[in-house]
């Protein structure tokens, strides 16, 4: 499995990709596997889908989009990946399927390295994986802003070459 985030949103299994077909689709992708096993609690999924405003039916629009995504996810052959767990939904996948986790692996494996070839070495493979603007085709709003400043340590625009 992999998941990108790092450039145009990819949900690949061993079935191929998953055709996330809409921006509902990618936000609910990209915001779980921000946090790879971590419940994610439906509140602040419902804040990433709609930044402005939760219209009344966002709980019943929450669990459809989920629904067809689910379905999406064990065609590519990724079984259960997103579960219930209260109060949210968690995705069941290693930190290391995540790109943008491995890149912050990766940095922080630059620095305790045993010496500037293999910091270099670390850094050139963490840059590798940025491949276009992270989370750019998700629905903007507050939730990517406040993964961008999270951690002093990768900062979420593209490092300069």
């Amino acid at each position: 499995m992999i998941i990108r985030l790092l450039g145009p949103l990819e949900l690949t299994g061993p079935n191929g990709a998953v055709h996330l077909s809409s921006a509902g689709q990618r936000t609910l992708v990209a915001r779980l596997a921000l946090k790879p096993g971590e419940t994610v609690p439906r509140s602040a999924l419902m804040d990433a889908l709609w930044s402005d405003e939760v219209p009344a039916t966002a709980t019943k629009t929450l669990h459809s989009l989920l629904a067809r995504l689910r379905g999406q996810i064990r065609d590519a052959g990724l079984g259960e990946l997103i579960t219930t767990r209260e109060p949210g939904y968690a995705l069941n996948a290693p930190a290391d399927t995540v790109d943008a986790a491995r890149f912050e692996a990766l940095v922080a494996a630059s620095r305790q390295s045993d010496g500037p070839a293999e910091s270099a070495k670390l850094l050139r493979e963490a840059l590798a994986l940025w491949v276009g603007d992270p989370l750019a085709d998700c629905r903007p709003g507050e939730w990517i802003r406040q993964e961008s400043a999270r951690s002093p340590s990768c900062a979420w625009t593209r490092p300069k070459t």
